[in-house]
């Protein structure tokens, strides 16, 4: 029976790829390479260290896997495929900002959340036979936040401040009672009509702009982690729909307007006739300019004016 071949072929390293199989078997067959891991005394800019050490114990650790490399060279790709096992560590689940490295220089890796924590993946190219290799992951902590953004019934203007884990816009309007949403750049709408199946804006960004038409009151949560900074904003010529990026209020002379190459002041920018001096926020009584020592707030959208192709800096 199949039961009983995978009872006796689990023992014998055979790795299996079809996942239908895999209820079958009594238990995973043991790794043949060991993987040590733990913290390291060293630490860099505020940032957490863990030292890993793989030793292949069995001579099929050799050629557990192959690892596929790829070249271009004289117009002509050239595939090699040398063997491979993979290394890997669990971090905190908040973990951000990883870089594994050997000898110092930074290797290729691969990043997921399991359960409660982030599980780290990087392959260990040419292993030999009870040659220790070591690596060091190095990572920093950046606790996750939830936007919350009241929608009421009618025109809402709002904009997201975080990079949501979850960036596709399905995910957060399903079932909501929204008519329409909206975002606009230059001279064109992206547009997402409800009951019209047309579905244009498909995921949230950090800073973008976006008008949501409602029926009824309902609230969006956005599980993500703060933008790094320096970050910038596409300006594109025309009328542009964008937020703030970060938590915090912003006055318009701490923007940076960069364009063709230099980096203006907001009030400089516009000294220069590269965006207008007008911004524009929605309220209540509609469209209407920010006063004169106004600043911007996060969660709401504003209407850009730029001439040309620009960037919004914030810092």
């Amino acid at each position: 029976s199949i039961s009983e071949m995978l009872n006796q072929t689990a023992y014998m390293d055979v790795m299996l790829g079809d996942p239908s199989f895999r209820p079958y078997l009594p238990q995973s067959p043991a790794l043949p390479y060991r993987i040590n891991t733990s913290p390291s005394n060293i630490s860099r800019d505020n940032a957490s260290v863990l030292e890993t050490a793989i030793t292949p114990e069995k001579e099929s650790a050799t050629d557990w896997i192959y690892w596929i490399e790829t070249a271009s060279s004289g117009g002509s790709l050239n595939i090699n495929a040398p063997p491979a096992i993979i290394g890997e560590a669990l971090l905190p689940k908040d973990a951000d900002k990883v870089v594994v490295k050997e000898d110092g220089l930074t290797i290729w890796h691969d990043e997921y959340i399991l359960g409660d924590k982030k599980k780290v993946m990087w392959p260990v190219i040419r292993p030999r036979l009870g040659e220790e290799r070591r690596f060091s992951i190095e990572y920093v902590i950046i606790p996750g936040q939830v936007q919350r953004i009241n929608v009421t019934g009618g025109w809402n203007a709002v904009s997201i401040y975080l990079q949501p884990n979850d960036a596709k816009v399905s995910k957060y309007l399903a079932n909501k009672p929204y008519r329409s949403i909206f975002t606009i750049d230059g001279d064109s709408w992206d547009f997402n009509m409800r009951d019209d199946a047309l579905v244009n804006v498909t995921s949230f960004w950090p800073g973008e702009g976006l008008l949501i038409d409602s029926s009824g009151n309902f609230t969006l949560e956005i599980a993500g982690k703060p933008v790094d900074l320096p970050y910038r904003l596409d300006l594109h010529p025309g009328w542009n729909m964008v937020g703030l990026p970060v938590n915090q209020t912003v006055a318009l002379e701490n923007i940076t307007v960069n364009i063709k190459h230099k980096r203006y002041s907001y009030p400089a920018a516009v000294d220069k006739g590269m965006v207008s001096a007008f911004v524009w926020k929605y309220d209540s009584s509609g469209w209407t300019h920010l006063g004169e020592n106004e600043t911007l707030m996060p969660g709401m959208a504003y209407l850009f004016e730029a001439m040309d192709e620009a960037k919004l800096e914030f810092r």
